[in-house]
């Protein structure tokens, strides 16, 4: 079968992405930042499709990732996905995966690796205690020449696995859709409350709420699966956009078990950041958290479980001019270090690849939105944002 993607002659980069494999909400962030790359360099970007019915097609895919574990059979496993093959050559393959299992999928492309000159890979979640159940799976990236991991902690282990250079990546974020500059948008919501929450401090909120104090965002549902997710990142931009505060704990704070008690910087504190918020929370246990929010205020502390969050917020409050400068320089270091631009660019030299000018571009962009967002006054702004 031919490729299921329109190829351009000038491309010079493939992506294969899972976004109509899985529409999970909380992998919208991941076609944010494949949106963003195709906005920036030469792109094909190839989206494999199952064979048929989407709910028939999980299920097999779940019997062939059970076979998977107990069969040396990852390499030629096809889960129920339509087959494709590459023509032209590329100079980058680059996949973009939340978990190691996204991999198999790749068995669907014939000839990436035969046709592509430099190929690297993005995992977000990939926890120490699975390596073994998974090493199938991970086996898989000994086809890559670079592995891109969001777990620190697990790079050594799978660099000892695979025999390829690994390094820690940090999530980031579209820094320009979530800055609420140039048009200052009203902050009319106090708080915002997305995904996994302490009960203790949720109630505490409720009453809050309840009693008119505060006005209180926060999920309602079990959500499955984005409609659209350009229009998912958006609504959460705009929302981040108005809040006053957002909470903001590790990854899978709940859920110690399934982590294996390592401890993760998330994409909320990218988010919250990005969109000027006052991120009320907890940092995770890990150099990645001290590196990427360092700067003074970045969190305020609200240990996970507190109560106290009304007299927090007041105290918050009470202090009009911390207030501005958080939310500026939160927005400021968001601009010059967290976009998508500078993961994209740090690939591009991974791979020994130049730019190209759409990057310098929205470089250019981003700066010139620093300006804005700075004050005329004096900004207490003590870190080096163009680190």
């Amino acid at each position: 079968m031919e490729l299921n993607y329109q190829s351009k002659n000038n491309s010079r980069i493939l992506i294969f992405s899972q976004r109509k494999l899985q529409n999970d909400l909380f992998r919208c962030s991941d076609y944010e930042f494949e949106d963003t790359i195709c906005s920036l360099d030469s792109v094909d970007l190839f989206a494999p499709e199952y064979n048929f019915n989407i709910r028939r097609a999980r299920y097999f895919k779940f019997l062939l990732n059970r076979m998977s574990k107990k069969f040396s059979i990852a390499q030629h496993i096809n889960p129920v996905i339509r087959k494709s093959v590459v023509k032209k050559e590329y100079d980058l393959f680059y996949a973009h995966c939340l978990l190691a299992k996204d991999l198999l999928a790749l068995n669907s492309l014939k000839d990436w690796r035969k046709k592509c000159r430099k190929a690297v890979c993005y995992i977000a979640e990939l926890w120490k205690k699975d390596l073994d159940k998974l090493k199938e799976s991970i086996q898989l990236l000994e086809q890559f020449d670079y592995i891109l991991l969001s777990c620190a902690s697990t790079v050594d282990a799978v660099k000892d696995i695979v025999q390829r250079p690994c390094t820690y990546f940090p999530p980031g974020v579209d820094a320009i859709k979530f800055c609420p500059f140039p048009i200052k948008t009203q902050r009319c919501m106090d708080v915002l409350s997305m995904g996994r929450r302490s009960q203790v401090t949720h109630k505490s909120l409720m009453h809050l709420a309840e009693q008119g104090k505060i006005f209180y965002i926060y999920d309602t549902a079990y959500f499955s699966g984005a409609i659209d997710h350009t229009e998912h990142r958006s609504m959460l931009a705009n929302l981040t956009k108005r809040s006053r505060f957002f909470l903001v704990y590790p990854a899978k704070v709940t859920n110690f078990d399934e982590r294996g008690g390592q401890e993760v910087l998330g994409y909320r504190y990218f988010e919250g950041g990005a969109g000027g918020a006052v991120l009320l929370g907890e940092a995770p246990d890990c150099e990645s958290a001290d590196e990427c929010f360092e700067w003074p205020n970045a969190l305020i502390s609200l240990p996970y479980g507190s109560d106290n969050i009304a007299e927090v917020i007041a105290e918050l409050d009470a202090q009009p001019a911390r207030i501005d400068s958080i939310r500026r320089n939160n927005v400021v270091t968001s601009l010059l270090r967290h976009d998508w631009v500078y993961r994209w660019k740090e690939i591009l030299d991974i791979a020994g690849m130049k730019p190209r000018p759409a990057l310098e571009a929205r470089e250019k962009r981003l700066k010139e939105l620093v300006e804005v967002v700075r004050p005329h006054s004096r900004l207490n702004f003590v870190m080096s944002a163009s680190k």
